[in-house]
């Protein structure tokens, strides 16, 4: 197999993806502070949220991560056999694909994040001690913190990073099925073909169920598809965020946006059951 083309579909696609997201998702940023900056006192009203634009930033590494994980996974196995290839690969097109979606859904959310977050007031995070100081702490942040709208906008963000974790796990049912994961196995090279056959048959995944594997790797890759509605949906809802009934509503959105994707799971997992590739 091509260690180009894997490093093109397990790292290239989530990395380009990610950076340009990011690019974009500065460029919303900075369109906010300047339309703050045309109110009056409003630095002295708005504290500066560069360091929470870099949280938001952080929730697009995952999906290039796992990517690179298993490239480092493929690069150690102690044989790249025909069926290992061709699951290579299939676990190319599930963590390609499945993280582009992941990344684009959120980088629609946190693209409106970042336009509400330099509104939020300052609040001042060093709660004391003293227990009477403590309460006047409260009353003083309690108005602030109930606008707060970054952990909110946190929470609905990470939703579709769901999709990718669902994708690590496929991918990595997959390599511990065809060895490519946890295998300690040598081939000798002077072995006949009929050895070898032997050999490949210990794993659950091989020659005589690889295109089950392959079959069902592609129907997971094409239920994330949908589930970029998880980055749409949640802000069809009109209303501020910091809202509880608005918050809730946009959270419950964004996870029946990624249920495609949950669905593609369980019918990935049973079919792998069904086929003795885990759970055997």
């Amino acid at each position: 197999m091509d260690i180009l083309l894997l490093l093109v579909l397990y790292v290239a696609l989530p990395l380009v993806t990610a950076v340009m997201l990011g690019m974009w998702i500065f460029s919303k940023y900075r369109d906010a502070i300047e339309k703050l900056q045309r109110e009056p006192f409003w630095e002295k009203a708005r504290p500066y949220t560069r360091s929470k634009i870099i949280v938001f930033l952080y929730l697009l590494a995952p999906a290039v991560i796992y990517g690179i994980l298993f490239i480092i996974f493929y690069m150690m196995a102690p044989q790249a056999d025909a069926p290992q290839g061709r699951i290579a690969l299939t676990g190319g097109y599930i963590l390609g694909s499945a993280g582009v979606i992941s990344l684009i859904a959120q980088g629609l959310l946190i693209s409106k994040g970042v336009a509400d977050i330099p509104q939020d007031a300052k609040i001042n995070m060093k709660m004391p001690t003293d227990f009477e100081k403590r309460n006047e702490w409260m009353r003083k942040n309690k108005k602030a913190m109930k606008k707060y709208t970054f952990p909110k906008h946190l929470v609905v963000a990470v939703m579709p990073q769901c999709i990718a974790v669902f994708a690590f796990l496929i991918t990595l049912f997959l390599f511990m099925g065809v060895g490519l994961w946890g295998a300690s196995r040598e081939v000798d090279a002077d072995a006949s073909s009929s050895n070898k056959t032997v050999i490949d048959n210990e794993f659950a995944i091989n020659a005589t169920n690889v295109d089950e594997a392959e079959t069902i790797g592609l129907i997971f890759a094409a239920s994330c598809v949908p589930s970029l509605l998880a980055g749409y949906l949640p802000y069809q809802v009109e209303g501020e965020i910091y809202e509880k009934r608005i918050f809730t509503k946009k959270l419950m959105l964004s996870a029946v946006g990624i249920l495609p994707a949950v669905i593609g799971l369980v019918i990935a997992i049973t079919m792998m059951v069904l086929n003795g590739m885990i759970g055997g």
